[in-house]
């Protein structure tokens, strides 16, 4: 089915991107078991990929309705939301990896790399290490680096793109294309140091992309253009062409030649779910994707916990030993996450909500002299299209 314009601006949630989050999550934990054979050949590092440009879509396409709705974007509301939605989750995770480095003595090797890379996991700026490692291994918990990565994003786009550009179509399009090409290529402008500022750099192409994608489809005209893409042949056409990308080639990893244009086919992908509902699309809105999309965040965060529990007691000899294991890291990850996710992280965006809540009705009270209380406000954004809000920055490093 094909939706028009004003039901696709009307739906409060779309259950699809719950699945593509879900899937996302799923490539993801397929770059961590540490068995060298089969699991890289699926490339699930690009699993980041695809959350890169749904947060840009979802955060761009949630603040032009709730401008749409209500004549402006709340951007202090916007802030105090993504504080609750990312940091208690975050913080609770790192004092765990704290506990167990410093105190109980896990990982012995990393302390000390992990003791300097604290102060900038704290200080909000967790991608450092990632892309400024010179320890030579691994540091506990620099899987994080894509928090760091969307923090910014955060920062910025919302006070440029829906504040500062409100309601300038062209600038706003200008500056998300500009934006693409300047991002996309500066993992190629310093080769002689990959891995360093270039590639940490490289991600806000993706994000960008999924801006436009949000900016596009928000304008009628855009929308009728581009929604052909969710009819049986392009979309038929637009998910072979992920494969290909995902499964046969590295060439779309991060610092890779390929890897803005698989974000420009996982935009066309994206742009043909949001705008159809059919048998094709219909596995991404099943019960169990849907649960996984919505534990994404707690379960990127601590999913490397499970694997390593699992990989410590099956001997990783085989494939089939490292599958087995894998299969048990799942269910013990997604027992966790679900866990966190409804202890920590639910209690704590209804915490925010209730924070903007305040704030609004504050703003709202009479002052000396009136003699009506003004309106509410604008109703508080539901964190729909997403249910639980914009896909979660998930990371491919091995903790």
């Amino acid at each position: 089915m094909t939706h028009s314009h004003a039901q696709y601006l009307d739906r409060r949630h779309i259950s699809e991107l719950d699945g593509i989050r879900a899937v996302a999550i799923l490539l993801v934990f397929t770059a961590h078991p540490v068995y060298p054979g089969v699991w890289p050949s699926l490339h699930g590092a690009t699993g980041v990929s695809v959350f890169f440009v749904l947060s840009g879509f979802l955060i761009t396409t949630l603040g032009l309705r709730e401008t749409a709705r209500s004549g402006r974007f709340g951007l202090g509301s916007f802030y105090v939301r993504r504080l609750f939605r990312i940091y208690p989750l975050f913080f609770a995770v790192l004092a765990l990896y704290s506990a167990l480095v410093l105190v109980a003595g896990m990982r012995p090797e990393a302390r000390g790399a992990f003791l300097d890379e604290l102060p900038w996991m704290v200080l909000f700026v967790p991608e450092h290490a990632m892309f400024f490692n010179d320890s030579g291994v691994h540091i506990p918990f620099d899987g994080s680096w894509s928090i760091g990565i969307e923090e910014k994003f955060y920062l910025v786009w919302p006070l440029l793109g829906l504040v500062l550009l409100a309601g300038r179509f062209r600038s706003r399009v200008v500056a998300l294309v500009l934006a693409t090409a300047v991002f996309g290529a500066a993992g190629f402008l310093d080769p002689s140091q990959p891995g360093g500022w270039n590639h940490a750099l490289q991600p806000y192409g993706l994000i960008a992309i999924g801006c436009l994608v949000g900016v596009l489809l928000h304008e009628r005209r855009w929308y009728d253009r581009l929604s052909w893409l969710g009819r049986p042949q392009p979309m038929i056409g637009v998910g072979v062409f992920v494969l290909v990308l995902q499964f046969g080639t590295d060439l779309a990893e991060l610092g890779r030649p390929l890897y803005v244009a698989y974000g420009a086919v996982l935009a066309a992908a994206l742009i043909g779910a949001v705008t159809h509902s059919g048998s094709g699309t219909g596995w991404l809105r099943s019960r169990p994707m849907a649960f996984l999309g919505r534990i994404s965040y707690a379960f990127y965060l601590t999913h490397n916990f499970a694997l390593n529990a699992a990989e410590a007691v099956i001997p990783q000899r085989s494939f089939l030993l490292s599958l087995l294991s894998s299969a048990i890291a799942m269910v013990l990850a997604v027992g966790l996450a679900w866990v966190l996710h409804v202890t920590v992280e639910k209690p704590f965006i209804e915490l925010g909500r209730r924070v903007v809540g305040t704030r609004r009705r504050a703003r709202t009270l009479p002052t000396v002299g009136t003699t009506e209380v003004g309106g509410s406000g604008p109703a508080e954004p539901e964190e729909a299209p997403a249910r639980q809000g914009d896909p979660e920055e998930v990371s491919t490093a091995r903790s």
